[in-house]
């Protein structure tokens, strides 16, 4: 996908986070694009299972960030496992921001085993896929 694309997807599901409220930021492109444009003075707790976004958002004071944890992908810096799976059990966020690759999910993939076992995970999902 083209990055002016990644940049629309992104600024589209600016709008849906919720200023004082709770996020999982999947990894991947198009999701690190929307955690590098969360306004420096929101409010937010965000869940994240990858390291570049992690990177991103962890100096910025108003952020409780929380990493979810596991084995890491070389290719993609992403947190994957049964320990995320376990995580994500406890866990109840506001909205969801997933990836791409998400549409073909696989239980090699962090979350996939907690976002079906657990209806009640989030109340909004939004892939980030372009429509």
């Amino acid at each position: 996908m083209l990055s002016a694309e990644k940049e629309r997807i992104a600024r589209m599901a600016l709008s849906e986070v919720p200023a004082g409220g709770s996020i999982i930021i999947d990894a991947g492109t198009t999701t690190a694009r929307l955690a590098a444009l969360l306004p420096q003075d929101i409010d937010l707790t965000v869940v994240t299972n990858s390291i570049p976004i992690a990177a991103v958002l962890a100096t910025r004071p108003n952020i409780q960030l929380h990493l979810l944890g596991g084995h890491v992908r070389p290719l993609t810096l992403a947190m994957v496992g049964s320990w995320p799976d376990d995580a994500l059990r406890t866990l109840s966020v506001d909205v969801a921001f997933l990836g791409i690759k998400r549409r073909h999910w696989s239980t090699q993939h962090v979350a996939l085993s907690s976002w079906r076992t657990t209806p009640n995970l989030v109340a909004k999902t939004l892939p980030t896929l372009p429509h």
